[in-house]
């Protein structure tokens, strides 16, 4: 989910269930050292969301092994 809400406007990443990871960071957030990520996508990325808003804002996380739960925040 950080990694799409980190990739930015949910207008630009591919909608859907399935389909490929958008290419920034390679499809891995975790690719990016603590402080870059902090000091390059610490502004796109909220203290907490809901599931539900997360599904209506972007459809998808592309991880095939976890799922969202609309419920949970």
């Amino acid at each position: 989910m950080a990694r799409s809400l980190a990739h930015g406007c949910p207008q630009r990443l591919p909608q859907g269930p399935s389909g490929p990871p958008p290419a920034a960071l390679g499809g891995y957030l975790a690719r990016l050292a603590p402080s870059e990520l902090m000091q390059r996508h610490e502004a796109q990325l909220p203290t907490s969301m809901r599931g539900a808003d997360f599904l209506a804002a972007y459809t998808t996380h592309y991880d095939t092994i976890t799922s969202i739960d609309p419920d949970k925040e």
